[in-house]
């Protein structure tokens, strides 16, 4: 799926490549736009090399070709390498992620800071606005790149022409040291980027799923029956040369072989993405609709142990033997399956249980959260994270004193302006000592009045109640504002 930045002066790659050394950037930009009159495109999932408008001869370039994250980017003479080029990789707010073809990390400015001279750098991907770029389009059919967090661009120090020059983040100021012409490279586009559902070949009712749906580090990969949470969602990110990375959609943490062993057997967990071989996957296609997946390191084919389809079957790498245990199929899913909207529709169905049900207000103590038809404002909360995939939780959900800890740690954005609440936010009241208090969840909200509508199962009224209903958020005696937690993937 490719969303096209149109522009209306065309881009000529094989001019801007050829451009005479010694023209001046403005005199070459003229004859650009002069001589030519067709449409340039920036296309989500394809690769760009990102040439300046300073020196044509330049372009942006991992320092080095290293690997690692924490490298600078630097304007450098253009020699068609992997690490001078970036695949372009669109978000769902219209924003974009640059990652660097050569390591697969993405370019962010440092800590998000809005100060001039900033380091621009590689970094492990995440959902942090440091990471997301919006692309600006110029007259002379080149972009000006400014960060989501820090507001500031991209940057030749200095308007440099020389190679090796820092690009850094700086205050927009219009000069051709903050333009940079996208020009796509020969390579194709990454054929299996996106979101999927991986089902097993042999039985295409089960799926690769994170055990627990958990968020944590160390947690292991499962074949289970297909029920459409986030922890059956993966997204496939092209991570160069060749090789991919299969990452949770929800916990950001990437399929990886433990240890790095390179032994038939070795478990595969998910884990931080930190660009190790062990962590990168071939895919093959198998030419009958199927696809195999070969580790890196190691050269093994991802397998269900012993092929049995079972709920919790293990998942491991094994030497490939082209049987349907190493075999499957991705079935594309979109990237908003798992938002806010889903999960209020989950908070709503918990309500409409509690309330149809005969349910009464007071603290779970079951295994599944609510299944002793007790619900409180927390457990409404435990409750629909535990359909919605968060199955890590304590014996009768997460407390609401454990929420505070227990949702930015499973990946959710803590939000502390009341201005800024939005449908599917989860709102904590707190005492006005301070103390865990309250908590609901967001229907609507009406910013200029201070007014929402709210799910909320605070007592035995609020649960025979029709929901969602209406509340002023600053007019409660007991308790104040504290924060909101918000579904940020």
């Amino acid at each position: 799926m490719h969303k096209l930045i149109k522009r209306g002066i065309a881009l000529a790659a094989a001019l801007i490549l050829s451009a005479p050394a010694g023209m001046p950037a403005a005199a070459f930009a003229t004859t650009t736009a002069e001589t030519l009159n067709a449409v340039a495109t920036v296309e989500d999932a394809f690769t760009y090399k990102l040439i300046s408008a300073v020196n044509t001869d330049l372009s942006a370039t991992v320092s080095a070709g290293k690997r690692l994250p924490d490298t600078p980017l630097v304007n450098e003479t253009y020699k068609g390498t992997e690490h001078q080029a970036f695949i372009v990789q669109e978000n769902e707010d219209g924003t974009y992620k640059l990652i660097a073809q050569n390591c697969g990390l993405a370019l962010e400015v440092k800590d998000g800071s809005s100060k001039n001279g900033t380091a621009v750098t590689t970094a492990c991907e995440d959902d942090s606005k440091e990471q997301d770029w919006t692309l600006i389009p110029n007259e002379d059919g080149s972009f000006t790149v400014r960060n989501a967090a820090s507001g500031t661009v991209l940057d030749v120090a200095g308007g440099s022409r020389n190679s090796g020059t820092a690009i850094r983040a700086y205050t927009s100021n219009g000069t051709r040291a903050q333009r940079f012409f996208f020009v796509k490279t020969s390579a194709a586009p990454h054929t299996y980027a996106g979101f999927y559902t991986i089902r097993s070949s042999k039985n295409q009712n089960y799926v690769l799923d994170i055990a627990g749906g958990a968020m944590r580090d160390k947690v292991n990969i499962q074949l289970y029956k297909k029920n459409d949470t986030a922890a059956q969602i993966f997204r496939i990110i092209y991570s160069g040369n060749g090789y991919y990375r299969i990452q949770g959609a929800r916990s950001f943490k990437v399929l990886d072989v433990k240890s790095a062993s390179t032994a038939s057997g070795a478990n595969v967990q998910q884990y931080k993405w930190h660009g190790g071989s062990n962590q990168r996957w071939r895919i093959v296609n198998n030419g009958d609709g199927t696809v195999t997946f070969l580790n890196k390191k190691s050269g093994k084919a991802l397998d269900v142990a012993g092929a049995l389809m079972q709920n919790g079957r293990n998942i491991q790498q094994y030497t490939p033997n082209g049987t349907s245990a190493q075999k499957w199929v991705l079935t594309p899913r979109a990237r908003t399956n798992y938002t806010a909207r889903e999960f209020l529709q989950h908070v709503r169905s918990v309500y409409l249980m509690a309330h149809n049900g005969g349910y009464r207000y007071g603290d779970s103590k079951t295994a599944v959260p609510c299944e002793d038809k007790l619900i409180a404002c927390d457990r409404l909360i435990a409750r629909a994270l535990y359909d919605f995939g968060f199955r890590d939780q304590r014996m009768g959900g997460e407390t609401g004193k454990d929420l505070l800890t227990y949702l930015p740690a499973h990946g959710l954005e803590v939000i502390t302006d009341i201005d800024e609440l939005q449908p599917g936010d989860i709102v904590h009241m707190a005492k006005l000592d301070g103390s865990p208090g309250h908590f609901f969840v967001i229907n609507t909200y009406y910013k200029s009045f201070g007014v929402c509508t709210k799910y909320d199962m605070g007592s035995d009224q609020r649960i025979a109640s029709e929901q969602p209903t209406m509340a002023y958020l600053d007019e409660w005696s007991q308790y104040d504002f504290a924060e909101a937690y918000r579904f940020k993937w």
